[in-house]
Protein backbone atom coordinates (compact mmCIF):
# COMPACT_ATOMS: atom_id res chain seq x y z
CA UNK A 1 0.00 0.00 0.00
CA UNK A 2 2.84 2.36 0.89
CA UNK A 3 4.50 1.75 -2.63
CA UNK A 4 1.62 2.81 -4.23
CA UNK A 5 0.69 5.85 -2.44
CA UNK A 6 4.42 6.89 -3.42
CA UNK A 7 3.79 6.18 -6.93
CA UNK A 8 0.90 8.65 -6.99
CA UNK A 9 3.15 11.21 -5.59
CA UNK A 10 6.11 10.95 -7.43
CA UNK A 11 3.45 11.31 -10.49
CA UNK A 12 1.72 14.34 -9.29
CA UNK A 13 5.16 15.88 -8.52
CA UNK A 14 6.04 14.78 -12.23
CA UNK A 15 3.24 16.61 -13.94
CA UNK A 16 3.05 19.72 -12.09
CA UNK A 17 6.88 20.53 -13.12
CA UNK A 18 6.19 19.72 -16.39
CA UNK A 19 3.18 21.86 -16.81
CA UNK A 20 5.12 24.69 -14.68
CA UNK A 21 7.95 24.06 -17.42
CA UNK A 22 5.86 24.60 -20.30
CA UNK A 23 3.98 27.90 -18.96
CA UNK A 24 7.95 29.18 -18.27
CA UNK A 25 8.64 28.30 -21.44
CA UNK A 26 5.19 29.95 -23.51
CA UNK A 27 5.48 33.55 -21.08
CA UNK A 28 9.46 33.69 -22.25
CA UNK A 29 8.61 33.22 -25.86
CA UNK A 30 5.67 35.75 -25.91
CA UNK A 31 7.66 38.42 -23.74
CA UNK A 32 10.95 38.36 -26.34
CA UNK A 33 8.92 37.91 -29.81
CA UNK A 34 11.21 40.37 -31.78
CA UNK A 35 8.35 42.49 -33.70
CA UNK A 36 6.78 43.28 -30.62
CA UNK A 37 7.39 46.71 -29.90
CA UNK A 38 4.10 47.93 -28.82
CA UNK A 39 5.37 48.43 -24.97
CA UNK A 40 7.75 50.55 -25.94
CA UNK A 41 4.77 53.05 -27.68
CA UNK A 42 3.21 52.88 -24.21
CA UNK A 43 5.95 54.24 -22.18
CA UNK A 44 6.61 56.76 -24.67
CA UNK A 45 3.34 57.47 -24.67
CA UNK A 46 2.84 58.51 -20.98
CA UNK A 47 6.51 59.58 -20.15
CA UNK A 48 5.65 61.91 -23.62
CA UNK A 49 2.30 63.11 -21.91
CA UNK A 50 4.19 63.60 -18.39
CA UNK A 51 6.43 65.94 -20.63
CA UNK A 52 4.22 68.12 -22.42
CA UNK A 53 2.51 68.46 -19.02
CA UNK A 54 5.62 70.13 -17.45
CA UNK A 55 6.59 72.03 -20.38
CA UNK A 56 3.24 73.69 -20.11
CA UNK A 57 3.29 74.42 -16.59
CA UNK A 58 7.06 75.22 -16.38
CA UNK A 59 6.07 78.54 -18.61
CA UNK A 60 9.60 77.90 -20.55
CA UNK A 61 10.86 79.70 -23.36
CA UNK A 62 10.92 77.93 -26.72
CA UNK A 63 14.03 77.09 -27.14
CA UNK A 64 14.57 75.44 -23.24
CA UNK A 65 11.47 73.26 -23.99
CA UNK A 66 13.19 71.98 -27.43
CA UNK A 67 16.14 71.45 -25.62
CA UNK A 68 14.13 69.35 -23.40
CA UNK A 69 12.32 67.80 -25.98
CA UNK A 70 15.43 66.75 -27.95
CA UNK A 71 16.66 65.24 -25.10
CA UNK A 72 13.81 63.30 -24.34
CA UNK A 73 14.08 61.92 -28.10
CA UNK A 74 17.84 61.42 -27.54
CA UNK A 75 17.43 59.32 -24.39
CA UNK A 76 14.48 57.39 -26.26
CA UNK A 77 16.12 56.85 -29.48
CA UNK A 78 19.15 54.89 -27.15
CA UNK A 79 16.71 52.53 -25.36
CA UNK A 80 14.94 51.67 -28.34
CA UNK A 81 17.88 50.18 -29.93
CA UNK A 82 20.28 50.85 -32.89
CA UNK A 83 18.45 47.90 -34.83
CA UNK A 84 15.54 50.22 -35.00
CA UNK A 85 14.71 53.06 -37.33
CA UNK A 86 13.45 55.84 -35.14
CA UNK A 87 12.63 59.29 -35.87
CA UNK A 88 11.09 61.94 -33.49
CA UNK A 89 9.72 65.32 -34.28
CA UNK A 90 10.04 68.06 -31.93
CA UNK A 91 9.24 72.09 -31.36
CA UNK A 92 6.89 74.63 -31.92
CA UNK A 93 7.49 75.93 -34.91
CA UNK A 94 9.95 76.30 -37.60
CA UNK A 95 12.20 74.89 -37.75
CA UNK A 96 11.74 72.11 -35.70
CA UNK A 97 13.82 69.22 -35.05
CA UNK A 98 14.12 65.66 -36.28
CA UNK A 99 16.10 63.72 -34.23
CA UNK A 100 16.58 59.66 -35.40
CA UNK A 101 18.02 56.68 -36.22
CA UNK A 102 18.41 55.32 -39.53
CA UNK A 103 19.55 51.55 -40.22
CA UNK A 104 21.70 51.28 -42.76
CA UNK A 105 19.54 49.77 -46.34
CA UNK A 106 16.90 52.12 -44.98
CA UNK A 107 15.21 54.74 -47.01
CA UNK A 108 14.08 57.68 -44.72
CA UNK A 109 12.75 60.50 -46.50
CA UNK A 110 10.73 64.17 -44.71
CA UNK A 111 8.97 66.15 -46.56
CA UNK A 112 8.19 69.76 -44.84
CA UNK A 113 6.62 71.69 -47.71
CA UNK A 114 9.70 72.45 -49.89
CA UNK A 115 9.09 68.75 -51.14
CA UNK A 116 10.97 65.41 -50.84
CA UNK A 117 14.18 65.12 -48.52
CA UNK A 118 16.21 61.90 -48.32
CA UNK A 119 17.76 61.47 -44.45
CA UNK A 120 21.67 59.87 -45.61
CA UNK A 121 22.88 59.75 -42.23
CA UNK A 122 23.56 56.36 -40.82
CA UNK A 123 23.11 55.77 -37.74
CA UNK A 124 21.70 58.60 -35.09
CA UNK A 125 21.09 61.72 -36.67
CA UNK A 126 19.65 65.49 -35.60
CA UNK A 127 18.26 68.09 -38.37
CA UNK A 128 17.10 71.22 -38.23
CA UNK A 129 14.32 71.25 -40.92
CA UNK A 130 12.33 74.38 -41.92
CA UNK A 131 8.58 73.74 -42.46
CA UNK A 132 5.97 75.70 -45.20
CA UNK A 133 2.70 74.75 -43.43
CA UNK A 134 1.85 73.06 -40.47
CA UNK A 135 2.54 69.44 -40.95
CA UNK A 136 5.78 67.20 -41.86
CA UNK A 137 5.29 63.89 -43.78
CA UNK A 138 8.13 61.22 -43.01
CA UNK A 139 7.75 58.75 -46.08
CA UNK A 140 9.21 55.19 -45.58
CA UNK A 141 8.98 52.37 -47.97
CA UNK A 142 5.75 51.52 -46.27
CA UNK A 143 4.04 54.26 -46.85
CA UNK A 144 3.71 58.19 -46.03
CA UNK A 145 2.89 59.37 -42.24
CA UNK A 146 1.88 62.91 -41.84
CA UNK A 147 1.73 65.04 -38.66
CA UNK A 148 -0.27 67.98 -37.43
CA UNK A 149 2.25 70.82 -36.22
CA UNK A 150 0.22 72.35 -33.69
CA UNK A 151 0.51 75.48 -31.27
CA UNK A 152 2.48 74.36 -28.56
CA UNK A 153 5.49 72.13 -28.33
CA UNK A 154 5.10 69.21 -30.51
CA UNK A 155 6.71 65.48 -29.68
CA UNK A 156 5.49 62.45 -32.18
CA UNK A 157 7.29 59.68 -33.02
CA UNK A 158 7.57 56.73 -35.98
CA UNK A 159 9.50 53.39 -35.17
CA UNK A 160 10.36 50.98 -37.71
CA UNK A 161 11.10 47.47 -36.70
CA UNK A 162 12.19 45.13 -39.09
CA UNK A 163 12.25 41.34 -38.38
CA UNK A 164 12.38 37.94 -39.67
CA UNK A 165 10.47 39.03 -42.62
CA UNK A 166 8.07 41.09 -40.83
CA UNK A 167 7.97 44.95 -40.13
CA UNK A 168 6.14 46.63 -37.24
CA UNK A 169 5.78 50.29 -37.09
CA UNK A 170 4.81 52.18 -34.44
CA UNK A 171 3.64 55.92 -34.34
CA UNK A 172 2.51 58.20 -31.94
Amino acid sequence: MKKRGQFYLVAVLIIISITIGIITIENFILRDRPGNIEGISEKINIERSYLLDYLANQNLGEIDSQNIAVNFSKNHIGLIGKDKNAIFIVGTSSPIKLIGNRVSEEEIKYDSGAGEVLINDEGEFEKSVSVTGEKIDIILTEGNYTFDLNEGQNIYYIIKHNYDGGVSIIRG
